[in-house]
């Protein structure tokens, strides 16, 4: 089952953004001057390392976000702040939460030469 939760207060315009367990991106309905603009699916692209990548708007400027990340920051505990995230199957598309877990750079380089 798809669980969404909100980038509101994680990240910057995250109060548009939503990002599900499995992975998907999609914006909020919102009212800018009275208009209202209608959510979507948010396209995701790939950085020149193979890691999908999202690109947020705000206030006319854009800002690039590893999906992966944005994941793992809203769905998964960190209590010893490890400061990155490693797809456990070693497929960088696989955004799942449960292919995801905080590791230190050590612990990422490890599980990369292992698998």
């Amino acid at each position: 089952m798809e669980v969404w939760k909100s980038l509101d207060g994680i990240f910057d315009c995250g109060e548009y953004y939503k990002v599900s367990n499995l992975g998907n991106v999609v914006s909020i309905d919102r009212e800018i001057r009275n208009r209202l603009i209608k959510g979507q699916d948010i396209k995701l692209s790939n950085d020149r390392y193979g890691y999908a990548k999202v690109k947020f708007r705000n206030q006319g400027k854009f800002k690039n976000h590893s999906v992966h990340v944005l994941v793992a920051t809203v769905f998964i505990d960190n209590p010893e702040n490890k400061p990155q995230v490693n797809h456990i199957d070693g497929n960088k598309l696989n955004n799942n939460v449960d292919n995801l877990e905080w590791v230190t750079g050590k612990e990422n380089q490890r599980h990369a030469f292992d698998t």
